[in-house]
């Protein structure tokens, strides 16, 4: 039910969105855990989202028809250059023009994204309390309509 998360961001982008990517990546034998600069993305590029958590923070796998190269500008490193057919961008940097979020805090998909990180989390696929998660996952779904 929570593939609805994607699909509901997806339809709400602009034409153009821009995204910092989040994913753990090797370059040059030398590990990165940091975020990439700004990357412009076409939405027409998106072939699908998911629910992710980059960081701890609520997010989404972007998942891009033809690979994208993102750069990444390390402080007091070597910038480089990547080019990923997915990344982890955190629900804040997924931005209409860099500055101005996609969903701001109060939003519908900020409130089911935590409900799904909280069923998820659970560990129990459900078992542990049924009924309260079918109520949660039948609300977050008629919100997202």
């Amino acid at each position: 039910p929570f593939g609805t998360l994607g699909s509901y961001l997806v339809s709400r982008l602009p034409a153009r969105v821009t995204v910092k990517d989040y994913t753990p990546h090797s370059y040059a034998g030398q590990g990165y855990d940091m975020k990439s600069d700004p990357l412009v993305v076409d939405k027409s590029n998106i072939a699908s989202a998911a629910p992710t958590e980059p960081h701890g923070q609520q997010g989404f796998t972007l998942k891009f028809k033809n690979p994208l190269s993102f750069t990444y500008t390390p402080q007091g490193g070597t910038a480089h250059t990547i080019t990923l057919g997915e990344a982890q961008v955190q629900m804040g940097d997924i931005t209409t023009d860099g500055k101005t979020t996609v969903s701001a805090p109060g939003d519908v998909l900020v409130k089911v994204a935590w409900n799904y990180f909280l069923l998820e989390s659970d560990g129990s696929k459900g078992v542990h309390n049924p009924a309260f998660t079918r109520q949660v996952v039948d609300s977050s779904v008629a919100a997202l309509k």
